[in-house]
């Protein structure tokens, strides 16, 4: 029996080796918790530094999008946005979505199509993932300080999967539409 898999099959499957290895890949040469700021090593090299602006711009942007929005809240300088039911979130180093910009990175350098336009339509999307990273956080944020008992469930399993999800969309859409062009 001879297994025939269609090109969407194929790159679906190629989507999925790639995604999977760059988080492999990631999880092996970046070590420090994720949801901490205590230690964060690539090798030796402390790279603390180079999530810090990160950190500080997606914690600006999400309280600002809380306060659009009515939710009353405060940036403090670590990162930290705090509410006035005296409930806070913190903005570490996993929660501004380099790590998803990198297997995302990965997974378009993998991809069927030409170079330039690929290039293109991945910076565009590395900026849009940043914004929906932004999203994501004060969603949470702004649902988990109403009801503190969803974070661990709204942080840690519905937006993680649903961020790997958008990054599939992306992918599809580039391989659906643009990539076919």
């Amino acid at each position: 029996m001879k297994l025939d898999f269609t090109i969407r099959e194929k790159g679906i499957f190629r989507f999925l080796i790639v995604m999977f290895v760059a988080n492999f890949l990631w999880k092996l040469s970046i070590q420090g918790d994720e949801f901490h700021k205590e230690v964060l090593l690539f090798g030796l090299w402390d790279i603390q530094a180079f999530f810090r602006p990160a950190i500080l711009s997606t914690a600006k942007l999400a309280s600002m999008l809380l306060n659009l929005f009515g939710v009353d809240c405060v940036l403090g300088e670590s990162g930290r946005i705090y509410f006035l039911n005296h409930y806070a979130i913190e903005v570490v180093w996993g929660c501004t979505a380099i790590k998803q910009s990198f297997i995302f990175v990965c997974i378009m350098l993998f991809a069927y199509g030409r170079f330039t336009p690929k290039v293109l339509y991945t910076l565009i999307c590395l900026i849009l993932i940043f914004f929906i990273n932004v999203f994501r956080i004060a969603i949470v944020g702004g649902i988990s300080q109403a009801y503190p008992e969803l974070f661990p469930f709204l942080h840690g399993v519905l937006f993680k999967y649903l961020f790997y999800f958008i990054l599939f969309l992306l992918w599809l859409y580039w391989n659906e539409r643009i990539e076919k062009c």
